[in-house]
């Protein structure tokens, strides 16, 4: 980015999740790409639906980006999480995400419009691509893949029509990619770019001043989860998988970070089964996150189905081993016995006892994350943002409407 022009390259993200009060967990990854681009020298706009009813419809970020939350009838969840998807709340959420995309066009030049996860947010930038005659970029996650894209046969088809008209695709891994070719043949290129952790943040530290801070027992076992408290995060496998572990090591604590609407069944399990050795935290500011981190021994995360999840990264990059199947864009990054252990998919047997190794064998579990710490080093955001913003280079430079590098507005 050289000329004052190209400094002013506007891009809009919609996005399905992004933070919406001090202490939100949903789409801070999101948050932190967008000023990490905008540091490039881009401008930044960002939509997403205002899922909480006591979520401001507009507000600046304390990066400076300005935000704008389109009103739906939540129930104070995503659309996509409702268990039938209303087709009238679908049509509310579309009409009123591209009125709120169209006004922040208004408000702030517009030349690439850059979806995050695929559906059903990304009807929304394929409608504003035609109107507003801009590139679209699709960044598929994992989950609007894996799950959405075949939650039902409208999804899936309305998936397979954003995947076949956007000028450009990301995928956060090889297995993520595959999935979208074999949903979509007619597809773009897509580039494959891994999520990225900030390896300055999360990483080891001393984890006796971080249980002190936390106020946890210096002398515990403690294995951590990090994720929505929802049936593909594998939270019934983990419940199952802990009984053993937690009656047969007295040191085992389980700490849960996380919310979801398996919480309340949650709660229930851990008073008939935690034996007072399970902490539910609830969704954990991601600022706070690093300490946990600190404090635990070993992570898990039985997730049957991920793209290569934050989480995870943030956890290796922190030191710690890792227990979790081996879905998606995971073993790429976790080779089993090296820096984490990789249980049968769906096996509570053998996810209950790799959980157990780590628990007892805190000298493995210490290598092992040594190793998960070295194995992260090369997953830096600054990486991942540069190939980004190449890609939105690439696209707008390629646009036979040269106006798109001065235009003022929209």
């Amino acid at each position: 980015m050289n000329t004052s022009q190209e400094k002013q390259l506007g891009v809009l993200f919609l996005t399905n999740g992004y933070p919406d009060h001090p202490g939100s967990f949903r789409g801070h990854f999101i948050q932190r790409m967008a000023a990490g681009i905008q540091n490039r020298g881009y401008r930044i706009a960002v939509v997403t639906p205002r899922v909480f009813q006591t979520s401001p419809l507009f507000e600046t970020d304390p990066f400076g980006i300005p935000i704008r939350r389109f009103p739906y009838p939540s129930g104070n969840r995503q659309l996509i999480q409702t268990p039938k998807t209303p087709l009238a709340g679908l049509v509310v959420y579309l009409a009123s995400g591209l009125c709120t995309a169209l006004r922040a066009a208004r408000k702030t030049p517009v030349h690439l419009v850059h979806v995050h996860w695929v559906i059903p947010i990304g009807l929304i930038g394929l409608a504003l691509r035609r109107i507003l005659k801009v590139k679209l970029i699709v960044h598929a996650w994992g989950s609007d893949i894996h799950t959405y894209a075949v939650k039902n046969p409208l999804f899936s088809g309305l998936t397979r029509l954003i995947l076949r008209e956007a000028d450009a695709l990301i995928g956060v891994s090889d297995d993520l990619a595959c999935r979208m070719r074999l949903l979509e043949p007619h597809t773009t290129d897509i580039h494959i770019i891994q999520s990225a952790v900030d390896t300055d943040k999360f990483h080891p530290g001393n984890q006796a001043e971080a249980r002190k801070a936390l106020d946890l027992p210096q002398d515990a076992r403690i294995l951590l989860f990090v994720g929505g408290l929802i049936p593909i995060k594998g939270i019934p496998l983990l419940q199952k998988a802990m009984e053993p572990v937690i009656r047969d090591n007295p040191r085992c604590r389980l700490l849960v970070a996380g919310d979801g609407p398996l919480r309340e069944e949650m709660e229930l399990w851990s008073r008939e089964h935690g034996q007072g050795r399970v902490s539910l935290l609830g969704s954990v500011a991601p600022n706070d996150m690093p300490e946990f981190y600190r404090a635990a021994d070993a992570f898990v995360l039985p997730s049957l189905n991920e793209g290569t999840p934050y989480s995870l990264l943030e956890a290796m990059s922190s030191g710690l081993p890792s227990v979790t199947f081996p879905v998606g864009g995971i073993p790429a990054i976790v080779t089993h016995g090296d820096n984490g252990l990789l249980p049968e998919k769906g096996s509570v047997e053998d996810l209950s006892r790799w959980i157990g190794y780590l628990m007892r064998d805190s000298e493995s579990a210490r290598a092992m994350g040594g190793r998960a710490r070295d194995s992260v080093l090369g997953f830096g955001e600054q990486q991942s943002y540069a190939r980004i913003t190449d890609i939105y280079d690439s696209l707008v430079k390629s646009s036979s409407d040269r106006s798109l590098f001065s235009r003022p507005s929209i």
